[in-house]
């Protein structure tokens, strides 16, 4: 359960983050870019496997996440002001 916390405190630092998980609905990996909102969002596990709720800022509506195929994340804000310098 600790793993799981740890991953959410880096999860919420990140400016956003590329997910790509199996989605049912339409039977294929898709690629969908979010950010972790507010108290709604979570990880979780769930049916043997981590459970992600974020916010898609491209639909603009909470989604989540199962069967996880990869997620990147962006640099937090004040790794990317040090990065660019």
């Amino acid at each position: 359960m600790t793993d799981i916390k740890e991953m959410e405190s880096k999860l919420k630092n990140l400016l956003g983050f590329e997910i790509q998980y199996y989605a049912k609905k339409h039977g294929k990996v898709i690629t969908r870019h979010g950010i972790w909102q507010d108290d709604k969002c979570k990880l979780e596990m769930r049916n043997n496997g981590l459970s992600l709720t974020y916010w898609d800022i491209e639909k603009n509506s909470y989604r989540m996440a199962n069967d996880i195929k990869s997620l990147v994340g962006y640099f937090p804000q004040e790794l990317k002001s040090k990065v660019r310098q």
